[in-house]
């Protein structure tokens, strides 16, 4: 499993965290689904499923741009959440996240192989 905490409204990194995990994905001989799991998850409280949907959308066709095995996106999960369980996976994975005034979020990358 690969997870991966970003925000999908981000205007900095967190789109290009995305773009090149499925661009790293898209070259190996594996598929999500099959061989592994995909999980990324929003810390952001104020997006919502459908802010998930649409990355999901864009990043899955990234991914099969190059993929001898093309993919519907069921092995790539894109989440959402309340702060309750936001503040949860945070706590777990010792990720330090600070909300700016600006609704912009200060964090350093997490990816866990």
């Amino acid at each position: 499993m690969i997870l991966n905490l970003v925000y999908y409204t981000c205007p900095m990194l967190c789109s290009e965290e995305l773009a090149g995990e499925a661009s790293a994905l898209s070259m190996l001989k594996f598929t999500p689904g099959r061989e592994y799991e995909v999980v990324s998850v929003s810390f952001n409280p104020d997006e919502t499923p459908k802010d998930a949907a649409e990355k999901k959308q864009i990043y899955i066709a990234r991914m099969n741009e190059h993929l001898e095995h093309k993919t519907n996106g069921d092995g790539w999960h894109f989440l959402t959440g309340q702060q309750p369980q936001i503040s949860s996976w945070r706590m777990r994975l010792a990720s330090v996240i600070t909300a700016t005034t600006n609704r912009q979020f200060i964090h350093a990358r997490v990816s866990c192989w």
